[in-house]
């Protein structure tokens, strides 16, 4: 059996970040993540080198990671395990259940230094990767997969199916999937890095997956937090504010923003760095032109058009099917009425 390493590299003042796994596979995940010209593991003195190139081809240390050995999983006496699970070194695994439900009799994988709560139900025939940690009475359904060093909060629920990239840290009371809807088909993916704040709801209907892009966030503020329709692309390093709820099919180009408690329609477009202010409504079908800046508690109607770096002040109103010229700035207060083309206000 291969050995299994933790490396940890101190990629901050005061912030970690940890690799874990066979020495082939932490090399993968490493140079996945920093990109190195060059990697050099030596065992003997429990450390991993990165190196890096300038122009000129001189090589430099670019971080250097500690190898740490681990420990036998550490299992309460009460937990109920299933048949064939595979639990890795280093976990630690409360009074709960993994794996015990498991109709199809697939694999199910605990990695190493793995940590599940008290009260917490792990599925048969999911995966959950290297240094994650579930919170106490947290689930994660059958048939789901789940990168390393996942942060599961206290309560929530991630229902069958379901995809979560490595670093993605999920609230306590956050629902990903919906199995009233669609009995055991969750499909949702959240990609790596990604944050999906407290009591936050994310729904899907058959087919339509809700994706979350790489380091995208969707924050909340509990007891009034975001819902999510099925089929639901927010992409990568995306920032969707408390409160905020989206119709099914919607998508939120990168690096958007959607203020608090806006309400974002079915099937609506989100441009790139787009700004939907606070309170915003934007209509279903509607597009938001890349840059464009909807102000404060403004009502962008169904079917209405924002162009390129458009900007519509607060509390205006653009009607259905309007259109805004790219650059043009709507004064606060506006009403521009439905089918209008507005280029200049």
């Amino acid at each position: 059996m291969e050995s299994i390493y933790k490396v940890k590299f101190e990629i901050a003042a005061g912030k970690d970040i940890f690799f874990v796994g066979t020495e082939e596979h932490v090399i993968n995940e490493v140079c996945e993540y920093f990109e190195p010209d060059r990697i050099s593991w030596k065992e003997e003195d429990k450390k991993v080198t990165i190196f890096t190139e300038d122009e000129d081809g001189l090589e430099d240390v670019y971080e250097v990671g500690i190898i740490m050995e681990l420990s036998t999983p550490t299992i309460h006496p009460t937990a109920k395990i299933g048949d064939g699970v595979d639990i890795g070194a280093g976990g630690i695994i409360g009074d709960a259940y993994v794996g015990v439900a498991n109709p199809q009799n697939a694999s199910t994988t605990v990695g190493v230094e793995v940590v599940i709560g008290n009260g917490c139900d792990f599925g048969g025939g999911s995966y959950l990767g290297a240094a994650s940690t579930m919170g106490a009475g947290s689930s994660i359904d059958a048939d789901t997969h789940c990168r390393p060093a996942l942060t599961l909060g206290s309560e929530a629920c991630v229902w069958g199916q379901s995809w979560l990239g490595a670093r993605v840290t999920i609230g306590a009371h956050a629902e990903l999937g919906d199995h009233k809807l669609i009995p055991k088909v969750g499909k949702v993916q959240v990609g790596y890095d990604a944050t999906v704040g407290e009591g936050v709801t994310l729904t899907q209907g058959a087919g339509d997956a809700v994706t979350i892009g790489q380091g995208a966030k969707v924050s909340s503020w509990l007891p009034e937090s975001g819902t999510f329709g099925a089929g639901v692309v927010v992409e990568p390093e995306a920032n969707i504010g408390f409160s905020v709820t989206t119709g099914r099919g919607t998508t939120i180009s990168i690096g958007a923003f959607i203020g608090t408690d806006s309400l974002i329609g079915m099937e609506a477009v989100i441009g790139m760095e787009a700004v939907i202010g606070e309170g915003s409504v934007v209509g279903n079908l509607a597009v938001i032109g890349e840059k464009a800046i909807i102000g404060k508690k403004a009502i962008i109607g169904i079917s209405a058009e924002i162009g390129i770096g458009a900007e519509i002040g607060e509390n205006a109103i653009i009607g259905t099917g309007a259109k805004v010229a790219p650059g043009t700035k709507v004064p606060a207060g506006t009403v521009i009425p439905a089918g209008i083309k507005a280029e200049t206000v």
